[in-house]
Parts: C-alpha cells; structure tokens; sequence
C-alpha cells in the first residue's frame, strides 16, 4: 500500500463554478444595482432601488413636513441676505471694471438654492424630477415608512435639521 505525500490540493475550481460566481459579481455590480437616488425630504443618498418614487402630492401626510415659523423666518432672512451679498459683489466688480466670472453665481441665492420651499415645506431639490409634466420626488424607506405611519422623519428640515447649504468655500 502506498500513499501519497502530495495530495492534490488546492483542487481545481470547476469552469461553471466560475462563470457562476462571474454572473453574480457582474450582476451585482451592475449600474442598475450601484444606482443611488437622494431623498427629497432628509437629503440622503441611498441605493435607487430602495427609493420610493412618487408624485408630490401624493406624498403621505405632507403637513408633517411644514417647517416652524421660526426656521421659515431664518430661510427668508439667510435667502434676503445671500441675494443682498451677490448684488453687492456684483455692483463692486462691475464698478472696477472686473469681468465677473464666479462671483454672481452664489450658490446661496435663493434661485439656485439646494432646495424647494412651498407652503412652508422644504424638499431638497436633488430628490426632485418631472415625469410626463407631473412633479415627482423620491424618498427612501425611513422618510416613507415614517410618514406613512404619521410621524416626522428623523433627519426632515420639518425635525429641526436643517442647516442651509454649504458653503462654496466647503464644497470639495
């Protein structure tokens, strides 16, 4: 009887095995898979196919998101000045005789602001997209769940979150 010092190891892996598990990572790793979507209501990204995707109006207990008149006030206060500060920027420029390039596109303005306020509801404008004419918003499980069971998601301006938008000077 003789054995074999050597046995045969590690064994080769089987081709369909392969192309098996080949399948699954390029299945997984597909744009469809990876895609994310941002919520309109915490502006959070999440995986696309978690989101919800609905229309505006169709949004559960939308009154849960209005915001207090105390931090409707800080947005109108912040958006007045903002505007105040790019005029001013604007007028010292065009008084130098500056070309004005980057300057008058303040991102704080009230135009070009991250988000979308109407009746006193803030929705960040990433989670927002027209579809066949009709105003549509996206919102991950949390915000939906949330306010399908009539409460005020965590991270929603509504919840005292807001902070406003970032500063030009701290966008990477």
């Amino acid at each position: 009887m003789q054995f074999s010092i050597h046995p045969p190891w590690p064994e080769p892996i089987p081709r369909d095995l392969k192309e098996t598990r080949l399948q699954q990572f390029l299945e997984q790793m597909s744009m469809s898979v990876l895609a994310e979507a941002t919520c309109a209501v915490c502006n959070v990204r999440t995986p696309a196919k978690d989101s919800k995707k609905i229309s505006i109006s169709k949004i559960p207990n939308i009154q849960l998101l209005k915001i207090s008149e105390g931090l409707n006030d800080l947005i109108i206060n912040i958006q007045s000045t903002s505007l105040q500060n790019s005029r001013r920027d604007t007028e010292m420029f065009t008084n130098n005789n500056i070309e004005i390039t980057e300057r008058t596109a303040n991102p704080s303005t009230f135009d070009s602001a991250s988000f979308y306020c109407q009746n006193n509801v803030i929705l960040y404008k990433s989670g927002l997209f027209q579809q066949n004419k009709v105003d549509m918003c996206i919102l991950c499980q949390k915000c939906h769940g949330a306010l399908s069971k009539g409460s005020i998601p965590k991270f929603s301006a509504a919840n005292n979150t807001w902070l406003g938008d970032i500063p030009a000077e701290l966008q990477g």
